[in-house]
């Protein structure tokens, strides 16, 4: 019985031992494999950071003749209709670009968000009724990606579909005043992630995908610079395949999903110290710690000022 034993334990040993030399062997292509994967991801997130906000033409002071005959249409046109609006020549632009300078499509839609402004006050929201999805968990807009971009954190296993609404006017108030801290600031533009980790149906809101897509189009074109989507679970392709068609493809060329070691691909956009503690960088906040700082300040009275 002790020599079958031994016959079999040492057969054992042989077929590790043969599989142990098969996985030796191809070792060395695994990890040239990986090198080259590697090098094409940050390659490619490089390519990303510098045609954002690189285009030859279309911004102030990179005009051709027919952008500036536009940009004349659309502001003196808005002055027609609002002769005390306070929008600048980059603003007029981001809705001329988001209409690939169709300069009726981006009056039309330009007047359209004055407009919804005039009507809703966006700028009137306050922290305290927004504050639902911080302590939950969910939202974290914090740092700076590599280009110096103001970075918002979503956390997707966090989303709870009954606070759609309060997380659909989170979003706005946070808008408005990353809109104003970047206002002298040659960007123009945020990055968003979306860490989908643990995400499921319990999470899934087509209503509030809907709601604040069709709003950051609307009133908030050409603000996104790069979209990342981080470790995204087979349920929520479901809800991409409904909401991809209401994204124009201007937009879509921005999103990013990101899978694998997503934390190491994400430092190609953000650096250590801008990416949070949850997401494998250095910088110890959390959406809690974050709204009760903020919320400190709010009672002070800062809470429009930024």
């Amino acid at each position: 019985a002790f020599s079958q034993h031994a016959h079999k334990r040492g057969h054992t040993t042989k077929r590790d031992s043969a599989k142990s030399s098969a996985l030796t062997n191809n070792q060395p292509q695994k990890n040239k494999e990986m090198t080259a994967f590697d090098e094409q991801w940050n390659s490619q997130a490089e390519r990303i950071l510098k045609v954002a906000g690189s285009d030859p033409s279309g911004y102030v002071g990179r005009l051709t003749e027919s952008e500036k005959a536009c940009l004349h249409f659309i502001s003196s046109e808005t002055a027609k209709v609002h002769p005390d609006h306070r929008l600048k020549d980059k603003d007029f632009l981001r809705f001329l670009r988001a209409c690939e300078f169709n300069q009726k499509n981006a009056l039309k839609a330009l007047l359209a968000d004055i407009e919804w402004r005039t009507a809703e006050k966006p700028w009137e929201i306050t922290l305290e009724e927004v504050r639902g999805p911080f302590d939950n968990g969910n939202f974290l807009p914090v740092g700076v990606d590599r280009r110096g971009r103001p970075t918002m954190y979503f956390f997707g296993k966090q989303h709870d579909p009954k606070m759609s609404k309060q997380s659909s006017k989170l979003v706005l108030y946070t808008m408005e005043q990353k809109c104003r801290e970047i206002e002298e600031s040659e960007e123009e533009s945020f990055t968003l992630v979306f860490d989908l980790t643990g995400y499921g149906l319990k999470n899934s809101d087509s209503a509030w995908c809907w709601t604040v897509i069709s709003r950051l189009q609307k009133s908030f074109p050409e603000r996104l610079g790069t979209c990342l989507i981080l470790n995204a679970p087979r349920v929520f392709g479901l809800l991409w395949s409904v909401i991809k068609p209401w994204i124009a493809k201007r937009t879509s060329d921005k999103i990013l999903f990101v899978d694998g070691d997503y934390q190491a691909k994400l430092k190609a956009f953000i650096a250590d110290d801008n990416i949070p503690v949850l997401l494998g960088g250095t910088m110890d906040i959390t959406p809690q710690r974050y709204i009760a700082q903020h919320a400190a300040l709010s009672a002070g009275g800062c809470d429009r000022a930024g």
